[in-house]
């Protein structure tokens, strides 16, 4: 697996989050690869660029995307905050992401900086739960070149009820085949979190508002920029699926309710196929069109499918003639947080899963 490092721990406390990220990261030269099947190292691109510390602590952590050599890429910076350092009584399950642009050596400053996007794995709000800033995260990241895909969840151990599922992206999306230059305004940001967005208003008052169609991050895909350079606009998911149930389905006005409901034991796996519908996730604009798609995540109806399960794809040879490997194993996210990208997606029952390993 030359091209990406898939980590997963259950034993990292909250307020130690980005010390464990600045550490993969200062310690990921060269992504894992199989000499047995002639796989050639790959140099790591991501790097730390900054950070703040509070006693033994990263509070403050802003990493660089740098260019592979050879490469026409884009540089960003993605700023992250771990607010269990910072209020560890009361935000102990709170990180906060932003994406950074235009880095100004002489200064040491950021002309751009886009709207900063809550990330939580747990819900803070209830009451006697008895978490803490030191109790673990349960943490699965895969990191690649182009991107971070990140699932955390607050240690269920703790407390049943508060923990919830979290998903991240931020970096690179991949374009089609006929859009291969998508480079300068192509960094995504989506973050899971239980409390609500920000509303316009206080994006203007925290100077984050960049028009009427800017993205917080949570609900909609946060990119860098458009085809015609607005920045921070909220783009949207789409995906193949089949309707979602009654309930959240388009209301008719002669049929009613369009939802389809799912028989319990069946629809997955497909009787007809044995296997379970996957569908990449596109990123799509609703004036600009389709646009991209996740790198190496894929929606999974949350039906018959439990959190944790592994899904493994056969690789079409045909289609995919670069890929050596004869398998990828996806790991599926029950991803279940208030605010998420599925919530504005073609079915809210969806979850995530993402790439964890390749056999040949």
């Amino acid at each position: 697996m030359a091209h990406f490092k898939y980590i997963s721990r259950l034993d990292i406390p909250a307020n130690e989050f980005l010390n464990f990220l600045r550490d993969e990261i200062n310690s990921l030269d060269i992504y894992p690869y199989d000499e047995e099947h002639d796989e050639q190292p790959i140099n790591c691109i991501w790097e730390v660029h900054s950070e703040v510390t509070e006693g033994e602590y990263v509070k403050e952590l802003i990493l660089r995307r740098g260019i592979p050599e050879g490469e026409t890429a884009k540089e960003f910076f993605v700023r992250l905050t771990n607010e269990a350092v910072v209020n560890p009584s009361t935000r102990y399950a709170t990180f906060t992401v932003q994406i950074l642009d235009e880095y100004d050596e002489e200064n040491e400053t950021f002309k751009l900086e886009g709207p900063v996007v809550k990330y939580q794995c747990a819900d803070e709000k209830m009451a006697n739960t008895e978490r803490t800033a030191n109790h673990s995260l349960h943490i699965f990241m895969n990191i690649d070149n182009d991107r971070i895909a990140a699932v955390i969840q607050a240690d269920p151990v703790v407390n049943f009820d508060d923990y919830r599922k979290s998903f991240m992206y931020i970096g690179k999306t991949e374009p089609f085949e006929f859009n291969k230059d998508d480079i300068e305004g192509n960094v995504l940001l989506t973050a899971g979190a239980v409390d609500p967005e920000p509303t316009m208003s206080e994006l203007k008052s925290n100077g984050q508002y960049f028009g009427i169609y800017t993205s917080p991050g949570n609900n909609t895909f946060q990119m860098l920029g458009t085809k015609s350079r607005v920045k921070f606009q909220k783009h949207y998911p789409a995906f193949i699926t089949p309707a979602p149930k009654p309930g959240n389905a388009y209301i008719h006005p002669e049929l009613g309710d369009t939802g389809l409901e799912l028989e319990k034991q069946g629809f997955q796996a497909s009787r007809h196929t044995d296997k379970y519908h996957l569908s990449p996730v596109y990123v799509v604009h609703p004036y600009e069109g389709y646009r991209s798609q996740l790198k190496d995540c894929i929606a999974v109806i949350k039906h018959n499918i439990l959190h944790y399960d592994k899904l493994i794809v056969d690789v079409d040879k045909c289609k995919y003639p670069d890929k050596p490997w004869k398998q990828e194993v996806y790991r599926f996210f029950d991803i279940n947080t208030e605010q998420n990208f599925f919530n504005m997606s073609p079915n809210i029952g969806t979850a995530i899963a993402i790439l964890s390993e390749i056999r040949y």
